[in-house]
């Protein structure tokens, strides 16, 4: 069949492959400190062997998405790429006389998913977490970027032993991240005209996310840092996702600090503790801002607090929760690390908003059928469909932007 032209949804492999495969159903998952994939339904009208399928497996490719806009002639697209982990034949999706519609599914994930299948015991000497994050990503086609202000103000102690006992690679990075609280994210770039697009890998404390995912408009206008919503209206083009259900609750994280070492001493949380009068056996070395601020008018109480905490983490970060919000959209902004705020939020006065930043989004989109094939009953030709859920967390003060999400991963003999 002639290539269709597909407007909302295209893929694009490595080597040029399978430029007959028509994108029309895409479910996307992202979040921070997860890794992404998409599950993409692909058409054609030719029938596929298995071992032309197999062809596909691990080849690089970019997936865009094209959102069009209240004005028929301004549309945005942002795009996403990573390898194929999975691809699978599904059959004959719809027959008739003018031509049979063969379907497919890929599974596209980034290349991090590698280090799932990548099981060894290994012993890290004399290396910080930075080192050994570093050199578990290197060689699969992704370098690892650290948070300045992460690396600064870290007292890491370079001469560290880190052990990997029968568990993956993945595993052990997921391990590593939530013992000194780190999260972990991904920006995905622009492609070029003709090209696969590019996807960076960041690990921070949440002080610094990537700034986007980028996003490019057919008038040119750039995206701003902060996105800004209305709760009350529509207006804007598609500026305020469908409220189908808005919903918060409490969620834990970390606040991005690692613990240098615990406190057994029952000197710790005392009165002379507490103003620095330690000795040796009881230094004051935890690098957190809960302690930063102490002074000689704070209760025993909320230094006791602090330290049962401590005494009970051991060497995992401080525990925090955060409000997380929860709904429903048709926005392509509502990408994870992406900063907004909402205006009239319930009721709120005009100089009143709420700022946030999303965290986690499913993303639904399904193209136009394709023209080349005949329509099934079952199929609307000529509607694009966009959806996507998102979780997003409060996002105000400095003090309150450091937040992980759980994602504590145990070896097998803590199991």
């Amino acid at each position: 069949m002639p290539v269709a032209v597909n407007e909302m949804l295209n893929i694009k492999f490595a080597g040029g492959k399978f430029e007959d495969f028509y994108v029309y159903d895409v479910v996307m998952k992202e979040a921070i400190s997860d890794l992404y994939e998409a599950d993409v339904l692909v058409l054609s009208d030719k029938a596929y062997t298995y071992e032309q399928l197999a062809e596909a497996l691990f080849l690089n490719v970019t997936l865009s998405i094209t959102q069009r806009l209240s004005k028929a002639t301004q549309k945005r697209t942002r795009w996403f790429s990573g390898i194929v982990t999975e691809i699978e034949h599904l059959g004959v999706f719809y027959a008739s006389d003018k031509a049979d519609c063969f379907s497919y599914r890929l599974k596209i994930e980034p290349p991090l998913a590698k280090l799932k299948h990548i099981t060894r015991k290994a012993v890290y000497n004399r290396k910080t977490p930075v080192d050994v994050l570093s050199e578990i990503v290197a060689g699969q086609e992704l370098s690892a970027n650290f948070s300045e202000d992460f690396v600064s103000r870290r007292p890491f102690n370079a001469f560290g032993i880190y052990e990997q006992d029968e568990e993956s690679d993945y595993d052990f990075l997921k391990r590593l991240t939530s013992m000194y609280g780190l999260s972990f994210s991904f920006k995905h770039l622009k492609a070029a005209s003709n090209s696969l697009a590019n996807t960076e890998l960041y690990f921070s404390a949440g002080e610094r996310f990537p700034d986007w995912t980028e996003i490019a408009y057919s008038d040119g206008r750039s995206v701003p840092a902060v996105s800004q919503f209305d709760f009350r209206t529509e207006s804007g083009e598609k500026n305020l996702w469908k409220l189908d259900n808005w919903s918060m609750k409490r969620q834990d994280g970390y606040d991005g600090v690692m613990l240098q070492e615990t406190y057994p001493n029952s000197n710790v949380g005392s009165y002379d503790w507490k103003v620095g009068k330690t000795d040796d056996k009881d230094k004051r070395r935890v690098y957190t801002s809960h302690f930063h601020g102490y002074a000689r008018d704070v209760d025993k109480k909320s230094v006791d607090d602090d330290v049962a905490l401590i005494l009970k983490a051991k060497y995992c970060a401080f525990q925090l929760e955060k409000d997380v919000w929860t709904g429903k959209g048709d926005n392509l902004l509502l990408t994870p690390c992406r900063m907004f705020t909402l205006a009239h939020f319930y009721g709120m006065k005009n100089n009143a908003s709420v700022s946030a930043m999303v965290t986690k989004t499913q993303t639904h989109c399904r193209a136009k059928w394709p023209a080349t094939l005949a329509v099934s009953p079952d199929a609307n030709g000529n509607e694009e469909i966009t959806e996507i859920s998102f979780s997003a967390m409060n996002y105000g003060a400095q003090s309150d932007k450091r937040f992980c999400p759980k994602c504590v991963v145990l070896r097998r003999s803590e199991a």
